[in-house]
C-alpha cells in the first residue's frame, strides 16, 4: 500500500481539516474504488469525519456472495483477506475503513474496506478506525 496513506498522513490531513480530500486521493489511486469516490464527489451535505469506532457490528455493502449489494469473486475475498490479515499479525496497519450513512441507504454500511475488516476481525481487532461520511438528507 502506498506510503503516503498512512495513519499519520491521515491525522496530518484530519488537523488541516483535509479528510475529503485525503478519502478521495485514497479511493481514486490505491483503494481502487472510483465508483464510491464519485459518489462521495457528487454528494450534497456530505459531512466527513475520523472516528474510531467498534468493528464487530458494521455492515458491509460488499461481500463474497449474492447476498451483498455488491458481491465480489469468493476466492479473490478470501485470498485478499487471508494476506491483510497475515500483514496486520505482522503490524501493519491498514488505512482506514470507510463508512457511510446516506450513500448507499440510510443505514451505516461499510462502503470500502471489506476485505480490511474481515482482516481485523480475524485478527482479534475490536476497534478500527473509520472515515465517516455522512449525507444528511
Amino acid at each position: 500500500m502506498n506510503q503516503k496513506y498512512t495513519f499519520e498522513n491521515l491525522e496530518d490531513a484530519k488537523e488541516a481539516d483535509d479528510l475529503f480530500s485525503w478519502t478521495q486521493e485514497y479511493l481514486n489511486g490505491p483503494g481502487h474504488n472510483k465508483n464510491l469516490a464519485n459518489h462521495l464527489l457528487n454528494s450534497i451535505g456530505l459531512t466527513v469525519s475520523l472516528q474510531e469506532r467498534e468493528i464487530d457490528n458494521l455492515v458491509c455493502v460488499a461481500g463474497p456472495d449474492q447476498s451483498f449489494k455488491f458481491p465480489v469473486d469468493p476466492e479473490k475475498y478470501e485470498l485478499t483477506v487471508s494476506e491483510y490479515a497475515n500483514k496486520i499479525k505482522t503490524g501493519w496497519n491498514p488505512p482506514p475503513l470507510i463508512v457511510t450513512k446516506g450513500i448507499f441507504g440510510n443505514e451505516e454500511s461499510v462502503a470500502d474496506g471489506t476485505h480490511r475488516l474481515e482482516a481485523l476481525k480475524r485478527c482479534g481487532i475490536n476497534k478500527y478506525w473509520v472515515i465517516y461520511a455522512n449525507k444528511s438528507v
